[in-house]
């Protein structure tokens, strides 16, 4: 699945390196905000949306982002993270490790607590009785929030927990041995060998700089 959350903060920073690399890092995400400000609020204007964006991109850089726009924001093609991180020197590394597994995920209602959304339907959460709109109100004697995910992906295949668990028919106790599945995890590491220049880009990108002129 895809969350617009993360996936617009990703897209924000694929947009600040592709600018700075269309600009040889004179420009940045900071001189688009700066012409939206300028264009936009300060003429008591709203933009139009991802148009608006791409508009200020352009406008900025003095090239077309109408590729960038039409397969990363309006479309859904694979994004080649590797091809961006190269202007800054480096590369997206994955790695798949065996983590704890409760079997179903939950999301944070209003409350606070814990919502089951959705259930393996061959894990020991659904041979428990365990069903989506459970509430879970607490983990090992623990009040549950919405870190509940996290922490139960963080505990050892097999570690046996306790959940008191709430729906319309009242609440109840489970005890729920934890499973096993596959988690990937990704993280950025240096290219195989990294320039002066990609250095240089890195520090400007990593400062929100415009290598030109600095901050402002």
């Amino acid at each position: 699945s895809i969350s617009y959350y993360n996936k617009g903060e990703i897209l924000g920073v694929l947009l600040d390196l592709r600018i700075r690399q269309m600009t040889d890092g004179e420009k940045s995400l900071r001189d688009v905000l700066q012409w939206m400000n300028l264009h936009y609020a300060k003429q008591h204007r709203f933009f139009p949306d991802s148009q608006g964006v791409e508009e200020a991109a352009e406008a900025v850089a003095g090239k077309s982002f109408a590729e960038f726009f039409r397969d990363y924001v309006s479309g859904v093609k694979e994004i080649p993270y590797d091809e961006f991180f190269q202007f800054v020197g480096l590369r997206v590394v994955s790695q798949t490790v065996p983590v704890g597994s409760a079997g179903f995920t939950t999301t944070a209602n209003l409350g606070g607590q814990p919502e089951v959304v959705q259930v393996d339907p061959n894990s020991n959460a659904h041979r428990a009785g365990i069903a989506a709109g459970d509430r879970v109100i607490a983990i090992d004697g623990e009040p549950a929030d919405a870190s509940l995910d996290d922490r139960l992906s963080q505990m050892l295949p097999g570690t046996t927990v306790k959940l008191r668990m709430e729906n319309r028919k009242g609440q109840r106790d489970v005890k729920l041995h934890l499973g096993l599945r596959a988690q990937t995890t990704y993280k950025l590491q240096d290219v195989p060998s990294v320039s002066q220049e990609q250095r240089a880009h890195r520090r400007a990108w990593i400062a929100g700089d415009d290598e030109s002129r600095g901050t402002p």
